[in-house]
């Protein structure tokens, strides 16, 4: 009896995984391998789809075009400082907590001034001391110049020599009321300076701001210079920009600014604060400084604008009807500044019309517009978006921009 050669167990394996492989696309795709096919014969003849981009196109207009030049930057605090004491001391008043609000002046905190209070009293001592002291010296002089003045009388008369009258003058000296005033100053000038250290006892703001990492207490002992905390301005903020020369020389520090945080929706009046006299070391743009001052009422919504991104207006309050595009629509390269014009447009029926590429002659920017000099005609249909794709090689769809 012949006996067949059973398979291995991993041969009969292999094979149902050929077989299973082989028809999942069918099972997955509902094709069989005739329509793959026939889909891969029409992907490679001469029914391939076209490969294009689409890109919204605008009729030129004349635009009433403000003198207004924009600039990106972000908003810096301007300021923030220390609460340092300036004397040595047991606190004895806190008057504010951590994260309060603060003006100029606003009390901070209280040192207890016993050691310098006793200074004081012994100093108005010494001052009533050497007042007494200088009063007396000036009664004293103010005594001898009547005598003296008598005794002139008497030698006039020939009661008395020439020489006696000598030696009686010769007493006459404002020398001792002169040193009694001179010590009078200086006892007066050491209770003044007793009185204004006083004021180093009470320590005050001296910016506008939130107060940081404060944690003074009652009964704390400070020493002198040491830093307590920090007042971070949440009123006063600066904006750097660079301009062109162009720009530089019309601006003044009367130019109207405005300040506009996009992320929060909020509008600011500002002010140039600095004009720089030099361009920069890396171009030919000048710097500019502009200050953002807030209002008492605009402060809570203020601190949450430092760092961020600010569009920045300088208006010079010209009004100019000129044919312009937006600053993103114009494109440069090496031939110079151009934009894709439509040629073949009928009206408003843009399916017949090709973008080709137009050279243009600009003129005034302000940052958001730009102005067409020569190139282009109110008339003109212009790529608006998308122009960026725009190749040789590549079908451009046209669609109108929606107004």
């Amino acid at each position: 009896m012949q006996h067949t050669k059973k398979q291995p167990f991993y041969t009969q394996l292999y094979m149902l995984l050929l077989i299973l492989f082989a028809f999942l696309p069918m099972v997955f795709t509902g094709c069989t391998p005739s329509d793959v096919n026939e889909e891969n014969a029409s992907t490679n003849g001469n029914n391939t789809e076209e490969d294009y981009i689409t890109a919204v196109a605008s009729p030129m207009s004349s635009v009433q075009l403000n003198d207004t030049h924009v600039f990106y930057a972000p908003i810096k605090g301007s300021s923030e400082g220390q609460v340092i004491s300036l004397v040595s001391g047991e606190v004895s008043k806190v008057f504010v907590e951590n994260n309060d609000t603060v003006q100029v002046g606003t009390p901070l905190f209280e040192i207890k001034a016993t050691a310098i209070n006793r200074q004081i009293e012994q100093a108005k001592k010494s001052v009533a001391l050497a007042q007494s002291s200088y009063d007396s010296a000036q009664s004293r002089y103010k005594d001898a110049l009547d005598t003296l003045e008598k005794n002139r009388a008497l030698l006039a008369s020939g009661a008395i020599t020439e020489s006696q009258f000598d030696q009686i003058e010769a007493q006459t000296s404002p020398a001792q009321r002169d040193a009694s005033r001179i010590q009078l100053e200086q006892a007066q000038l050491q209770l003044k300076q007793l009185r204004d250290g006083l004021d180093d006892y009470l320590v005050d703001a001296k910016y506008a701001g939130k107060l940081n990492t404060f944690t003074l207490k009652q009964g704390d002992i400070v020493q002198q210079g040491m830093a307590l905390g920090r007042i971070i301005n949440t009123q006063s903020y600066q904006i750097d920009v660079a301009v062109a020369e162009e720009l530089y020389t019309r601006l003044t520090y009367d130019t109207p600014v405005t300040v506009f945080v996009e992320s929060t929706q909020q509008r600011y009046k500002a002010q140039i604060s600095d004009i720089g006299s030099a361009p920069s070391s890396t171009g030919k743009l000048f710097p500019i400084k502009v200050a953002l001052n807030l209002e008492k009422s605009q402060i809570d919504a203020g601190t949450r604008i430092n760092g961020l991104v600010a569009k920045t207006s300088f208006e010079l309050g010209q009004v100019v009807p000129v044919l312009a595009v937006k600053s993103d629509i114009l494109l440069k390269d090496s031939d110079g500044a151009f934009v894709y014009k439509l040629d073949g447009v009928s009206g408003v029926d843009l399916s017949n019309a090709t973008p080709i590429r137009q050279n243009v002659e600009t003129g005034f920017d302000n940052g958001e517009w730009i102005e067409i000099v020569s190139g282009l005609t109110a008339e003109d249909w212009i790529v608006v978006k998308g122009q960026h794709y725009i190749t040789k090689d590549r079908a451009v769809r046209l669609i109108a921009e929606e107004e």
